[in-house]
Formats: structure tokens, sequence, C-alpha cells
């Protein structure tokens, strides 16, 4: 009940309380310990603390290790979360190895079925944002890919739109190939 109100601080601080309980309860209880994670992702999030995107990485660390009996949809979701966690964290740190580690569980999701459009446009940032770091241009040439599969998935998805743009724009900028100023400017 109190996740409901996740954009609530309090809220946000009662529901880990009661999770912990839950974990206190049942330390195999997995839906807590992955809850737990997303609750504190939120809570690091609107604080931009990074002490609580590591707690939740922790929290998505033990839900996995209990994780034995859940589907694949659901360890697809968890690997999702897990990539949001290191993905946020990266843009506070601004280090390319949380970016890599955000990138290897947002693959991970996707090998597992995970395709909704805001998963589908986290992964193609985050490709970018690593891409951009180390100045790859195979990196920003997947950034493009799952930029047009998420555009694909929803033809009014501007967020897919923009990225497209941004990252062929990118591209242009460390090739000078005409082909990236044109599909930019298209997108």
């Amino acid at each position: 009940a109190y996740s409901v109100l996740g954009g609530n601080i309090q809220c946000l601080i009662a529901a880990c309380k009661a999770l912990q309980t839950a974990t206190n309860l049942d330390p195999t209880f997995f839906e807590a310990w992955y809850s737990w994670g997303i609750l504190l992702i939120r809570r690091g999030n609107i604080l931009q603390e990074s002490i609580y995107l590591e707690e939740a990485l922790q929290k998505f660390e033990e839900a996995k290790r209990y994780s034995f009996n859940e589907t694949q949809e659901k360890m697809a979701e968890l690997y999702g979360h897990w990539g949001l966690g290191y993905h946020i964290h990266g843009r506070l740190s601004g280090e390319a190895y949380d970016f890599n580690l955000a990138l290897a569980k947002y693959r991970l999701a996707a090998s597992l079925g995970l395709n909704y459009i805001e998963f589908l446009n986290d992964y193609a940032d985050v490709t970018a944002q690593l891409a951009g770091l180390i100045g790859s241009v195979d990196l920003f040439s997947e950034a493009i890919k799952l930029a047009q599969n998420a555009i694909e998935n929803d033809s009014e998805n501007f967020k897919g739109f923009l990225h497209l743009a941004s990252f062929n724009n990118k591209l242009y900028d460390l090739t000078s190939d005409d082909r990236y100023f044109f599909a930019a400017h298209e997108a």
C-alpha cells in the first residue's frame, strides 16, 4: 500500500521497512527482495543519492539468489530493473563501468523477452551513453537499432524518435558520414 504512493519519500521509507520485516520473516521471499530493490531505485532517483541505488542492487542480488521458482517473464523484469539501477547509478557517477553493467543486465532482460517501450528506450539510452563515453561507433549503431525497434513497437514513441535523431547526430560527429546527418534530420 505504501509503495503505491512511490513519489512520496515517507511512503517509500515505510514500504522499505515493511519489506525488511517481510524478508526477516522469510529470507527466501523473492518478491519482497525484488520489490524492495524497485523502491530503493525510486528513492535513489528522487533524491539523486547513489547509496540507495547501491542498496537496490544488493536487493536484486538477493532476489536472484531466491529466484529458483520464478518464470522467465519475472526474471526478465528483474534484470530490466537491475539494469535500470545500474543505469541511474551511471548517470550519477558518470562511470563507463556502471553503464557497462547496466547494458549487460538490459541485454539479459531482452534475451528473456522483455520488450516494453520504456525498457527499450532505456536500453537504447544506456547503450548510447556508454558509446559516447568510450567513443564506440559500434555501440552507437547498436543504440540506433534499439531506438528503431522501440519505434517499431510504438510509432508514436517520441522518446524513441528523439533518441534516433540524437544517436545518428552523434555518429555523424564521430564519422562525418553524411548518411547519419540525414538520418538524424529525418528522425
